[in-house]
């Protein structure tokens, strides 16, 4: 029987990191689409 609390936490843990991510990724998308706007 595997912990039902930890399995939750590293769930939220794994969660976190890819919202991070993603909005990182997010953020490096529009600069770069601000750049070649400006270059444009």
């Amino acid at each position: 029987m595997v912990d039902l609390s930890r399995v939750i936490v590293g769930f939220i843990v794994i969660n976190q990191f890819v919202v991070w991510f993603l909005r990182v990724d997010y953020l490096n998308f529009v600069l770069a689409g601000l750049r070649l706007g400006f270059l444009f």
